[in-house]
């Protein structure tokens, strides 16, 4: 009988542990993964900036381009598309960041 009492009480020692350790881990883990997230966000927005100011400085040249000479529709439709394309591409992958953070909490 008092074999069976350690046995038990080794086993609820052994497994009180091991759930501490798992809430541990899980913990770790979570403030490791909102960490990358919040570092990709950063990185994201740096990216996205140097791009838009990329874009612009490219957007500007045309824009010289255009006191020269009338833009046809396709050449102000590429310049549309691309201040559009950039822009969604931000939200996206942001939104992707964001969902990120939401399954970490």
């Amino acid at each position: 009988m008092v074999i069976i009492i350690i046995i038990l009480i080794l086993v609820i020692l052994v497994l009180s542990f091991l759930i501490w350790r798992i809430r541990d881990t899980k913990k770790i883990l979570e403030v490791r993964v909102h960490k990358e997230a919040h570092e990709a966000d950063l990185i994201l927005r740096e990216a996205f900036n140097s791009l838009r100011a990329s874009v612009k400085t490219q957007i500007k040249i045309l824009e010289k381009v255009r006191t020269k000479r009338q833009f046809t529709e396709e050449e102000d439709k590429i310049i549309k598309q691309l201040r559009k394309d950039l822009d969604d591409a931000e939200k996206f992958v942001r939104k992707e960041i964001e969902d990120i953070e939401k399954e970490i909490k």
